[in-house]
């Protein structure tokens, strides 16, 4: 299982690489971060930052580990996905979109296809297959044809109301319904699913950190006017941001004296991260703990004692 799930992983590295994506993998060996791959894409004035996460069956994504991945999506402006290869054991279907809490969850094929430009054009719902309709195309070809939505309706073995709610795209129907359509009226009404256009969900913390030290720098930053996210599945512990004036600060907190080798990788691990992201980033320690960091000298990264921060941050 392991060793499939980094087949997945070095997968999409090199297809996303092979379409100019700058790309990095959050690796840890003490735990699993709510994100495998960032990755990003400039062009001209326009940025794309994906953030996926690479799982054998979809299930294993957990409500909690998904609440993270969209908090740093939220607070970067970046797209959260889903890559796997089952769900339940069962092979997931290509060309077509599944969702976990709000997340959309492919499989690898249909996540590749996507990214060469064929995008999905079905989605799971309620136990079936669903697609959605272009209603102005429906209209013209209904109207082309000389159909009436009664006429229609009865060719179709609907009722008048679902063909009107269809052209209103106020109602999906199912694929097997899509495709009859589609040979009645010899014209495409299927709409494709973009898979990398996430509709941003407001989301806000209700998962506090339980470490005294964690807590105070929460609120310190919050009092600062800074939106704060905590993270307990990702390198760095907060990300402190104002949308409005597009500003994204990563917060990495060292309060352990112990593992500090595992330490410096997160640290340097978060540095790629907020360079993918554009965002700032901030080691927050005690005395002794910084000088070790320091050492390091670490290319972008502002470290701070934990009485600073206002300064740092402000």
């Amino acid at each position: 299982m392991l060793e499939k799930a980094k087949i997945l992983v070095e997968t999409l590295r090199e297809e996303l690489k092979s379409k100019n994506f700058v790309v990095e993998i959050l690796k840890s060996s003490s735990k699993k971060y709510c994100s495998d791959i960032i990755a990003l894409k400039s062009h001209k004035k326009e940025k794309v930052i994906m953030s996926l996460k690479c799982v054998i069956d979809i299930n294993e994504c957990t409500k909690q580990n998904i609440n993270e991945l969209k908090k740093f999506c939220v607070s970067t402006d970046s797209t959260p996905l889903i890559v796997g290869l089952t769900s339940r054991r069962e092979e997931l279907l290509s060309g077509v979109v599944y969702k976990r809490f709000g997340v959309y969850a492919v499989h690898l094929s249909t996540f590749i296809d996507a990214l060469r430009g064929q995008k999905p054009i079905a989605f799971t719902e309620r136990g079936g297959l669903y697609v959605n309709i272009n209603g102005s195309t429906l209209k013209k070809a209904r109207l082309r044809k000389g159909y009436s939505l009664g006429e229609l309706a009865m060719k179709l073995g609907v009722s008048r109301k679902a063909i009107y709610d269809y052209e209103r795209e106020k109602m999906n129907a199912t694929l097997h319904i899509a495709s009859k359509l589609e040979n009645i009226l010899d014209e495409n009404v299927i709409k494709p699913i973009d898979i990398f256009d996430w509709k941003k969900e407001k989301i806000t913390e209700n998962s506090l950190p339980k470490q005294p030290l964690l807590q105070t720098i929460y609120h310190k930053i919050r009092s600062l006017g800074y939106n704060v996210f905590y993270f307990s599945r990702m390198p760095f512990d907060m990300i402190a941001f104002k949308q409005k004036e597009e500003k994204k600060i990563l917060i990495k907190i060292i309060n352990k004296p112990s593992k500090i080798e595992e330490t410096l990788k997160e640290i340097e691990l978060s540095r790629r991260v907020a360079r993918l992201t554009s965002s700032d980033i901030i080691v927050v320690s005690d005395r002794k703990i910084s000088k070790i960091v320091e050492n390091e000298k670490y290319e972008n990264v502002n470290i701070v004692d934990k009485n600073s921060i206002h300064h740092e941050i402000n």
